[in-house]
């Protein structure tokens, strides 16, 4: 049984178990749009005695996501699946706020400005 319903978060969250059962760290990169998924993270890190820092990225500008959704491509090897923009627009018909977001980062912003802020906001929570 699934218990997030897709299986690519039951794995994601299987191997952050593992990483943070090791001691270390885990990213985790996914939309999560709805709350009952970022409720199962906030569980999993506190099941290790964790406070989950959980950062939002947004594209305020429809028109440059659609842009850089369609104009990105996967170095990755036997990728069978591209989103495309009707997948984005479902998804955001169903997409629940993220009330919960420790810090929201536009993506119209430029990169390094965006990384910046991660950096300070990680760094006042002395990670």
């Amino acid at each position: 049984e699934h218990r997030s319903g897709h299986v690519a978060y039951d794995l994601a969250a299987m191997l952050a178990e593992a990483q943070l059962g090791a001691g270390q760290s885990a990213v985790v990169d996914a939309v999560n749009g709805r709350g009952s998924l970022r409720a199962w993270w906030m569980d999993i890190a506190g099941s290790h005695g964790l406070a989950l820092v959980m950062l939002a990225t947004v594209c305020s500008d429809r028109a440059l996501h659609r842009q850089r959704l369609e104009q990105r491509t996967r170095p990755i090897e036997g990728f069978l699946y591209d989103v495309t923009w009707d997948d984005v627009q479902a998804g955001m018909a169903d997409y629940e706020p993220a009330t919960e977001s420790d810090l929201v980062l536009d993506a119209v912003d430029p990169l390094e400005e965006n990384i910046g802020r991660v950096m300070r906001h990680l760094s006042a929570l002395g990670r």
